[in-house]
């Protein structure tokens, strides 16, 4: 069963490759470590607070809700 954690990384791995950026580029623009990026990316992450990730969409372009949306009700990136 996939984890809420692991669909969220998906899909910021998603739109990182859509911008064709490098984990360490999205990293510096959302003031994170390359080392957390990648592991956020996989999924193997518990917290994060709403102005960070509020800040990831922003960055990548995306809504919070895309990025949180189930699965079952998947939808096209914005």
């Amino acid at each position: 069963m996939e984890t809420l954690e692991a669909r969220i990384g998906q899909r910021v791995r998603y739109a990182r490759m859509e911008h064709h950026w490098l984990q360490k580029d999205l990293a510096g623009r959302v003031g994170w470590q390359p080392d957390y990026l990648s592991r956020f990316e996989r999924g193997d992450w518990r917290t994060l607070a709403p102005h960070k990730l509020w800040r990831l969409a922003q960055v990548l372009g995306v809504s919070i809700d895309w990025l949180l949306c189930p699965a079952d009700a998947e939808r096209e990136m914005p």
